[in-house]
């Protein structure tokens, strides 16, 4: 009797020199012809759509997506189809599929030189795109429509000797990073804080330092002006010759403190305190470092040591949209 392949169901005829399918059965031209049409339809790597792949694939089976301009291949992991590891071209942002049906997958922009890679259902750049001028980067974004892009974009700027530049498209505004230099502010004092007794106590950092500020700065709190991720570092030294209570310092992210260093206090050399932690801020964030005591009477924080807050952009925020 006759029988059908495992990948193609092409026709095998019954009977035949093995003897293992029989009766012998009488050649039919269609069903070759049927046979010929099957290889053929698979020969190389046929076109369709993600949307429109075989209804029935083999294991095996390699199509190319014209909408992805990639090649897939069934069955590299199971029963669904998947991507050799090739970064497909597209031709600009408007040519990117949906986000969310490529978890993890990268394409590579060819009209900005960057690739981007689907995270948690949204696109993220990575790298930086490369434009002749100004105004050829506002049209490459503008396909975008807010759809496909998060914090941390950058462009260089060919015109304008290499400038770079980062987007934040929560405020739809450009600034520049002109020669690489990384956005920073440093916070001291010229003299001695008094930090009363048991009050928590905002430090006000009277001499301030930037590059490219990423915050303003009023009554002893910081206020981001550029959304990203920060490396937020502080030191400073209680007055000594006192011994009672405890010393203490925290930072505070929108009134909430992301990190907090106690210190018992000491007679001989007063307390250090050291604060070290990198977080996410949006645009109009604030963030403040506190003071406290429990001396029983007011205590200065010193100048003559080290005595600042440093605020460093580390690059895009983690937290996605």
């Amino acid at each position: 009797m006759s029988a059908l392949t495992t990948k193609l169901s092409l026709y095998k005829p019954g009977g035949g020199s093995t003897g293992l399918i029989f009766p012998d059965e009488v050649v039919d031209i269609d069903k070759i012809n049927s046979n010929m049409d099957k290889i053929d339809a698979v020969m190389g790597a046929p076109i369709f759509t993600s949307v429109t792949r075989p209804a029935t694939p083999f294991l095996g089976q390699i199509i190319t997506e014209s909408d992805t301009g990639s090649l897939a291949v069934y069955g590299l992991g199971g029963a669904q189809w998947q991507y050799p590891n090739s970064i497909p071209v597209l031709a600009d942002l408007n040519a990117l599929p949906t986000a969310s049906a490529f978890e993890g997958r990268r394409f590579h922009i060819d009209s900005m030189n960057v690739d981007f890679q689907a995270i948690d259902n949204v696109w993220v750049q990575q790298g930086t795109a490369s434009f002749a001028t100004s105004g050829a980067r506002d049209t490459e974004y503008a396909k975008a429509a807010g759809i496909y892009l998060v914090y941390g974009v950058r462009a260089r700027l060919l015109d304008t000797g290499l400038v770079e530049e980062w987007c934040d498209l929560a405020t739809d505004a450009w600034q520049a990073i002109a020669g690489g230099v990384v956005p920073k502010i440093r916070g001291t004092r010229s003299a001695a804080q008094s930090i009363p007794n048991a009050t928590d106590t905002a430090i006000d950092f009277t001499v301030r330092t930037a590059k490219l500020a990423p915050c303003s700065y009023a009554a002893s709190t910081f206020t981001f002006t550029r959304a990203g991720r920060y490396g937020i570092k502080a030191t400073w030294l209680f007055d000594g010759g006192l011994s009672g209570g405890y010393r203490a310092g925290w930072i505070k992210k929108n009134a909430a403190s992301i990190v907090r260093h106690e210190t018992p206090s000491n007679a001989a050399i007063g307390p250090t305190i050291q604060l070290d932690v990198d977080d996410d801020f949006a645009v109009n964030d604030t963030l403040q470092v506190m003071a406290f005591q429990s001396q029983g009477t007011a205590v200065n924080i010193l100048v003559a040591q080290p005595m600042w807050v440093e605020i460093t952009y580390l690059g895009p925020r983690l937290e996605l949209a």
